[in-house]
């Protein structure tokens, strides 16, 4: 690892290929390893000193909050994965500073109901 963490351009581009691949739960581990939370992904450094009680710590690499939005959307509709989606929409709102659209917990929560 070097102690090399990726950029917010290079989680881009690493969870939008994950995406588009259907790779759901490579995509939720590599968002959650942009934001610092548990269960990300393994291979991608993570500070030793890392405290998610900081304020900005394992949160340096800031997504847009339109691209959060299109990732969690497309977690929800690729392989009616909607509670993934949900459940990272709930651990995202743990990191301090995190904004999103009000309205998309009930986005994600129709593609539930719509999914069965």
């Amino acid at each position: 690892h070097n102690g090399v963490r990726p950029d917010s351009r290079t989680f881009t581009l690493l969870i939008r290929g994950s995406l588009a691949s259907g790779e759901v739960k490579e995509t939720a581990a590599l968002l959650r390893a942009a934001f610092g939370l548990p269960e990300g992904h393994p291979s991608i450094f993570k500070p030793q000193n890392c405290s998610s009680k900081v304020p900005g710590r394992g949160n340096s690499n800031k997504l847009c909050p339109d691209f959060v939005t299109e990732v969690l959307e497309g977690l929800a509709i690729q392989r009616r994965s909607p509670q993934l989606a949900l459940q990272l929409l709930r651990d995202l709102r743990t990191v301090p500073g995190f904004r999103v659209d009000p309205k998309l917990h009930m986005r994600l929560t129709a593609s539930m109901t719509s999914a069965a």
